[in-house]
């Protein structure tokens, strides 16, 4: 037994030993088991077979470039100037291994990479860098500042546009990026982010456009509703952002500007001094200048108004401060009431709802001796009984008094035996219009204070 027994010991120690040598044997020309090159296993490999599949791998090598904007290219790495010649590292990294050692090597990690054997060639690489759709100029947006809207008028308002951050690329910080992508044969690279571009300096957040948006939306937003005797004007935003200006950050309103709209205003709507077109009982055209009749607006007083609305930052609804009204509202503020003189003919209507409800004689302003009673359009100043008409070398009682030009006015005249005709032309009034007593009551009793009454020749 014993003998058979060390003949056994003998055949295994042999047996152990031989399988010892033929790996030191094999694992002298081949890697160790489980050894990964460039991320890929080659382990019991040879030298040769690691470099030619290496290099097989290399051949069909592309780099995808990820730009913004959708901007894609994919580099081919031989036509990029990649230059990969691993068989000098493969051989060190074989001439490394302790084949003696060869059982550890089992329970050890073995991985490498060839960085030293990667290369790019330059000029290669810089005419495939010029192809690269990331860098053509038609492909380049440049960043833009956010900035505030101009004034918009389907919003009343104004608002921030977005900053862009376009694709303006830093070229030689991409550059380096794409070769060490290369070197390190990466399959990807995203070229997307933030410190490869040129950056907008100003970006909707910024404090001070959202402040100034909001100090002219705060004008904008109002709405002053005019009633121009009759007319609705809307004063809101269309408007309003015209006079606004700024000044180091500051938004205020320009009051010369908005002096200037309220005089426009005055000029639009006042009707007070302008001539008038007229159509008299007789159906004539008649165009007359205004007397002291119509819409005047107190400029001075809604300017004031004005400022303190849009001040107050609050919507309203306003009359404005009228310095002189019409007797009714309306561009034809004569209406459909009013005492027409037809001084040519010394003949006068009252005029109540466009129907002629009384006709008098009368007799006007002596022609002779200058005192012809002005042509226009006037209002009543006012009315009242037993007046004394005073002037020079003269005092005259009446009964009805019904001024509308100054000192002329509509007034009995119980001293005349007859009315019309051609009087006045040389036995005038000093500009009255003198009637027959029973018509100077009925018209006394008839009109009002501005009532329009309209002289004509």
């Amino acid at each position: 037994m014993k003998k058979v027994w060390k003949i056994s010991v003998g055949l295994l120690s042999a047996l152990l030993l031989g399988c010892y040598g033929a790996g030191c044997y094999y694992f002298k020309s081949h890697y160790y088991y489980g050894t990964t090159i460039e991320g890929r296993l080659y382990g019991c490999m040879t030298e040769p077979e690691t470099e030619e599949e290496l290099q097989r791998r290399q051949d069909g090598y592309t780099l995808t470039v990820r730009g913004r904007n959708h901007l894609t290219d994919v580099l081919k790495g031989e036509e990029s100037g990649l230059v990969f010649e691993p068989g000098k590292e493969l051989l060190e990294i074989l001439g490394r291994q302790n084949y003696y050692l060869w059982p550890l090597s089992f329970f050890e990690r073995h991985s490498y990479d060839l960085s030293h054997s990667v290369q790019i060639n330059e000029e290669m690489f810089s005419e495939a860098a010029g192809r690269m759709s990331i860098f053509l100029p038609e492909n380049i947006q440049k960043p833009q500042n956010a900035y505030l809207s101009s004034y918009s008028p389907l919003d009343k308002g104004y608002f921030i546009v977005p900053e862009v951050e376009g694709n303006q690329i830093h070229k030689e910080k991409a550059l380096t990026a794409i070769r060490e992508a290369l070197i390190g044969r990466a399959s990807e690279l995203e070229l997307t982010a933030p410190q490869y571009y040129d950056r907008p300096l100003l970006r909707a957040e910024d404090e001070m456009l959202i402040q100034k948006a909001e100090q002219r939306n705060a004008y904008t937003k109002l709405t002053f509703t005019y009633n121009m005797h009759g007319v609705e004007l809307i004063v809101d935003g269309d408007q309003i952002h015209e006079w606004l200006k700024e000044k180091n950050g500051r938004v205020f309103v320009d009051k010369e500007k908005v002096l200037t709209y309220v005089q426009e205003l005055a000029d639009t709507y006042d009707t007070y001094g302008k001539e008038r077109e007229f159509v008299t009982v007789r159906g004539v055209q008649k165009r007359l200048r205004s007397g002291a009749y119509g819409w005047k607006m107190d400029v001075e007083e809604e300017y004031q108004a004005m400022l303190a609305m849009l001040e107050k930052g609050k919507s309203c609804s306003r009359e404005p401060q009228w310095k002189k009204k019409g007797y009714v509202e309306g561009a034809l503020d004569i209406g459909d009431t009013y005492v027409e003189i037809d001084l040519s003919a010394q003949h006068l209507y009252l005029v109540k709802d466009k129907k002629v409800i009384l006709e008098s004689k009368f007799v006007s302003g002596n022609a002779a001796r200058g005192w012809s009673t002005p042509s226009g359009v006037f209002g009543l100043t006012y009315k009242t009984r037993n007046a004394v008409l005073r002037g020079e070398n003269y005092e005259t009682p009446v009964n009805y008094w019904m001024p509308f030009n100054h000192n002329i006015g509509m007034h009995d005249a119980t001293w005349r035996g007859s009315f019309g005709g051609d009087i006045y032309k040389t036995n005038g009034s000093h500009g009255c219009i003198n009637l027959p007593f029973g018509n100077a009551a009925k018209i006394y009793n008839f009109v009002e204070t501005n009532m329009p009454v309209v002289c004509y020749y």
